[in-house]
């Protein structure tokens, strides 16, 4: 098969034939960490298959936004180019709206990507590396290293040394919302950038005691609309649409939303695996373990769980399934950023805390900064060698 045009990578093989390979890796997800993995072990001499149950382009759930540690990622693995070919647009600052006025915080080193674009940009990159590539397939990954897939109706088995689950938040296997219980959930839309908001080149967040919205701008002509709601406001409102616009219409952005907007949704935004890795079947990505971003962190946190375990995933191809670097690996890299975030995410729900915090910062300006840098998460934008 062909590798695809510029635009939309398509499957380089056929199930047949995959299910016929000695796997070294078989990853699961052709997202940011799936891919970035996917194309590390294929680097380093490994026969690899990345396999994704959608077609590109596919839409996602997005804020669009990414700061210095997936920059350094990027960078780290020599894809900094990348972010050149999908027109990555730097972002100054974010206006907070929370009460009467808002608040403006400056950003350093991040920028407004297309998701849509970047992952189509890293799935080529993998199969330039020597990535199998098979779209259209529903996987099965399992901890003894086989995966089974389904595809056009048809089932096959495969087998690999490691497996490399990067499915996203549909692969968790623990503490999902209980029945009827008020969570957040997630929501996004891409939307055209009105002409008063052209050349923009901040981000709009939206705080209410019923969930928040980010807006960023892209550099296509489009701005990328991500919210995270409270499934009562959700009932009580009538849709996530109707709790988004009554959102934006308070920050003077209502025109961003209307009857023909799309909205794409999550699960709870919540979510943890009982096990990061199990045997051969190491979870990477959202797949692992995933806490509510405020300002991109997520981004950063998927292609920086791809790099990281790729010396993991060898160790396992290597040795067997005796071996587990992953789960301290893991714990290392993430723990205190989603602990971080958590606590984040609890002031942000609370805008009557936020209100609080720039009051203070009004009164003693020197904490401005740092006050309203915490509360969106300001600590993510830091040189990649400063502690987290």
């Amino acid at each position: 098969m062909t590798q695809g045009t510029e635009e939309h990578p398509v499957s380089t093989i056929d199930p047949d034939r995959a299910a016929g390979v000695d796997w070294d890796a078989v990853v699961v997800g052709a997202g940011l960490a799936g891919s970035i993995a996917a194309r590390g072990l294929a680097r380093s001499g490994r026969r690899v298959l990345l396999v994704e149950r959608t077609a590109f382009p596919r839409p996602k759930v997005c804020g669009c936004c990414l700061g210095p540690l997936g920059r350094a990622t990027l960078e780290s693995v020599d894809l900094g180019h990348v972010l050149d070919a999908c027109r990555a647009r730097p972002l100054e600052s974010v206006q907070l709206h929370v009460g009467r006025r808002p608040a403006h915080v400056p950003l350093r080193g991040v920028v407004g990507v297309s998701r849509e674009a970047l992952d189509q940009h890293l799935a080529r990159e993998a199969v330039a590396s020597g990535t199998e590539l098979l779209l259209e397939a529903r996987a099965e990954p399992r901890p003894d290293g086989t995966v089974g897939l389904q595809v056009d109706g048809r089932r096959f088995e495969l087998a690999a040394r490691t497996v490399l689950h990067a499915g996203g938040l549909r692969a968790h296997d623990s503490d999902g919302p209980g029945h009827g219980e008020d969570v957040m959930v997630g929501f996004g839309a891409l939307v055209p950038t009105p002409g008063r908001l052209r050349g923009a080149d901040r981000v709009e967040m939206v705080l209410d005691r019923d969930g928040y919205v980010g807006v960023a701008p892209l550099d296509d002509g489009r701005m990328t609309v991500a919210s995270a709601l409270r499934t009562e406001a959700i009932k009580r409102t009538g849709g996530p649409r109707a709790v988004v616009k009554r959102l934006l219409h308070g920050a003077g952005l209502g025109e961003l939303v209307d009857e023909t907007t799309r909205f794409t949704g999550v699960p709870a935004l919540r979510r943890r695996r009982t096990l990061v890795q199990e045997d051969r079947l190491l979870a990477i990505g959202d797949a692992a373990s995933f806490v509510e971003p405020i300002t991109g962190e997520g981004m950063s946190w998927a292609l920086a769980s791809g790099a990281a375990v790729v010396p993991c995933a060898e160790a396992v191809i290597a040795h067997g399934p005796g071996v587990d670097h992953w789960t301290t690996a893991w714990r290392r890299l993430m723990r205190r950023r989603h602990l971080r975030c958590s606590i984040v995410g609890s002031c942000i729900r609370r805008p009557a805390l936020v209100r609080a915090a720039l009051a203070v910062s009004s009164i003693l300006p020197v904490m401005r900064a740092p006050i309203l840098s915490g509360l969106l998460g300001g600590r993510e934008s830091m040189p990649e060698g400063e502690p987290a």
